[in-house]
C-alpha cells in the first residue's frame, strides 16, 4: 500500500518500497505551507522562521520514513517479491542472475571449410542448441588438430588388420582382433596415441550421427604448434580431416543445460564438414534466483552475521563477487570442531565448502579465507593460494571441494491401451522430460525418488491411454555406466516411496541415458 502527498509517493509500490528523500519532503512541505497560508511569496528558505519549522518537520518525517521501511520490511519480509525484496536486502547481498551455458566444440572436415557463426550444435536432433560465437575455419593441413573417422564394420574387422596413425613422425598403431568394431578400433588408436606421444593427445569423439563413424580427435598440447598427420588402414575404413575448435555463444543457451563429453554431435549441415564433438562437458549456466531462494539465503546470512558459522560461510560463498562473496551457484558447508578426523573425512578443526562444478574456485577460495576462523583448516582436493591481504603481501593455501557427478539411468516400461496418442512421439518427449527432471535436481540427502517423478512428469495426471507405468532407477559414478539397477516400481502407487537413490550434499544428479519402452495391449 502506498500514499501520495504533494506528488510524492510513500510506501509499497510495484517497483519496491518507496521512501522520499529529505530534500523531497522539504520541498513538498514548503509548497504545502504556501498553499495553506495563501501567501505564495511566503519565506520558506533555510534560516527563515517558517523554514526552520519546515526543516524540523521534514527531518522528523524522513526519520520516520526510514524506520517504517525497516519495520515494514521485517514485518512483511516473507511476502516481499521482486524489486521490493531486492531493495530491502541490497545492503547485504544481490540476487543471483541467470547465466548462460557454454561449450567448446571441435569441428572436423575438409581443409578450408568454414562453419558460419551462429551455426547450432545439439546433443540430439531436438536438443537445446549451442550456437557458435564466431565462424570456425578449418585450416589447410598441417593443423593443430585432426578428426579421424573409423567406419563401423558390417561383419567386423579381420584379425591382424593394421590401423595406423602417424603423428609428427611417430607411429601409433592398432592391430585389430577378429570382429573388432569401429568403436574398438577407435579406442585402440586413442590408447596408442596417448601412450606414445608427449606433445599430442587423442580423445574419443563419439559417433558422427550423420554417418555412424566413430571418431577420435588428435590435438596439440603445446598450444599453437602444428604437426603433420597421416592415417592408413584397410581400404575405406579410416580417414582423417583437419579440425578446429570454436566456443559457443554465451547468450545462446540461458540457464543450466548439460552436455557431457562427446554429446554435442548433431550440427547443422555445412559444406565440407564431416562432424562435430565436444571433448569436455559443457559448462552449465545458472537459473535466476527465485524470491523464495533469495529470502532463504538472506535468512541464512542473517543467522550467521558477524561470525564464521557454517550458515555464515555458506551465505558468503553464495554472495556475488562484487560484494566480497564467492559468486557460487551452490555451496554446502561442513564443519568439524573436534580434535579428530570426522566420519566425512574432514580434518580436525576444519571447514569444507562444496561448490558447483562450474563455479569459480579461486573466487570461492578467497571468500572462504576471509570468512573462516583464523585457525581452521580447510578440506578438499583442489588447492588455491589466495592473497591474505597482509603486509608484506603473502598467500595462504585454501582447499575446496566441488560437486561430483552421480549418473542416474531410468528404465521405464509403459503399457498403453487404444487411447494412447498416435500423433507425434510421446515416448521421446517422456524420455526428455525424465532427463530434464533428473538434471534439475539439487544436491540433497533426499536423493532421487520414483515417487517424485509423477509430480514433475504428469502435473495433470497420468496421460491418456497409459495402463501401467513402471520405473526402475540405476546409478553409476561414471557416465555411461555400468549402472546398478533397483527393482521396478509402479507409478504413482505408494510402493514407489521405497525406490530411491541416495545422494549427498557433495553430489549432483545427472542423466542422459534412459530406456523407455511401450507395450501396446
Amino acid at each position: 500500500m502506498s500514499v501520495t502527498f504533494r506528488g510524492l509517493t510513500f510506501g509499497s509500490t510495484a517497483t519496491g518500497f518507496v521512501v522520499p528523500t529529505l530534500a523531497q519532503w522539504r520541498g513538498a512541505l514548503a509548497d504545502y505551507a504556501r498553499e495553506l497560508s495563501g501567501y505564495f511569496n511566503l519565506q520558506t528558505q533555510p534560516g527563515s522562521l517558517y523554514g526552520i519549522f519546515i526543516d524540523l518537520i521534514s527531518a522528523g518525517v524522513d526519520i520516520a520514513g526510514g524506520n517504517a521501511f525497516d519495520v515494514v520490511g521485517r514485518t512483511i519480509f516473507t511476502a516481499m517479491q521482486g524489486v521490493a525484496l531486492d531493495q530491502f536486502i541490497a545492503d547485504y547481498m544481490r540476487r543471483v542472475v541467470e547465466t548462460p551455458s557454454t561449450a567448446t566444440v571441435y569441428v572436423y572436415g575438409a581443409p578450408g571449410s568454414v562453419v558460419p557463426a551462429a551455426t547450432a550444435v545439439r546433443t540430439s536432433q531436438v536438443g537445446v542448441p549451442f550456437a557458435f560465437l564466431g565462424a570456425v575455419n578449418l585450416p589447410a593441413a598441417p593443423s593443430v588438430a585432426y578428426g579421424i573417422e573409423v567406419l563401423n564394420f558390417a561383419a567386423g574387422a579381420q584379425s591382424g588388420q593394421l590401423f595406423k596413425v602417424v603423428v609428427d613422425g611417430t607411429d601409433a598403431d592398432y592391430v585389430a582382433n577378429n570382429l573388432d568394431t569401429g568403436a574398438t578400433v577407435t579406442a585402440g588408436l586413442v590408447a596408442s596415441v596417448n601412450a606414445l606421444l608427449q606433445t599430442q593427445t587423442a580423445f574419443a569423439g563419439g559417433v558422427n550421427p550423420n554417418n555412424s563413424r566413430p571418431t577420435l580427435i588428435v590435438t596439440d598440447l603445446t598450444g599453437g604448434g602444428v604437426f603433420p598427420l597421416s592415417v592408413s588402414g584397410p581400404v575405406g575404413t579410416i580417414t582423417a580431416y583437419v579440425a578446429s575448435s570454436g566456443a559457443t555463444d554465451p547468450g545462446a543457451v540461458l540457464g543450466p543445460t548439460y552436455a557431457p563429453p562427446q554429446s554435442l554431435r548433431y550440427g547443422e549441415p555445412v559444406a565440407g564438414v564431416q562432424g562435430y564433438t565436444n571433448i569436455v562437458a559443457a559448462i552449465p549456466g545458472r537459473v535466476r534466483e527465485t524470491d523464495s531462494q533469495l529470502r532463504a539465503r538472506y535468512q541464512v546470512a542473517q543467522r550467521g552475521r558477524g561470525g564464521a558459522s557454517p550458515d555464515a560461510i555458506t551465505a558468503i560463498i553464495l554472495s556475488p563477487v562484487e560484494v566480497g562473496g564467492g559468486g557460487a551457484t551452490f555451496c554446502s558447508t561442513e564443519y568439524n570442531p573436534t580434535d579428530d578426523v570426522d566420519a566425512a573425512n574432514n580434518l580436525p578443526h576444519s571447514v569444507r565448502i562444496v561448490i558447483g562444478e562450474a563455479d569459480d574456485g579461486a573466487a570461492a577460495a578467497l571468500a572462504l579465507w576471509h570468512a573462516k576462523c583464523g585457525g581452521d583448516n580447510t578440506n578438499g582436493p583442489t588447492l588455491y593460494n589466495v592473497p591474505d591481504g597482509g603486509t608484506p603481501p603473502a598467500t595462504q593455501p585454501i582447499l575446496i571441494d566441488r560437486l561430483t557427478d552421480l549418473w542416474i539411468a531410468a528404465d521405464i516400461q509403459v503399457t498403453v491401451g487404444p487411447d494412447w496418442p498416435n500423433v507425434g512421439n510421446p515416448l521421446t518427449q517422456l524420455r526428455q522430460d525424465v532427463v530434464d527432471y533428473i538434471n534439475a535436481l539439487q544436491p540433497s540427502t533426499i536423493g532421487v525418488r520414483v515417487v517424485d517423478l509423477p509430480i514433475s512428469l504428469f502435473p495433470n495426471g497420468v496421460p491418456r491411454g497409459v495402463v501401467t507405468f513402471l520405473v526402475r532407477l540405476g546409478q553409476s559414478f561414471v557416465q555411461g555406466g555400468p549402472y546398478i539397477y533397483q527393482d521396478y516400481y509402479p507409478v504413482p502407487e505408494p510402493d514407489a516411496f521405497l525406490a530411491s537413490i541416495s545422494m549427498s550434499n557433495r553430489q549432483k544428479a545427472k542423466s542422459q541415458i534412459l530406456d523407455v519402452t511401450a507395450v501396446i495391449v
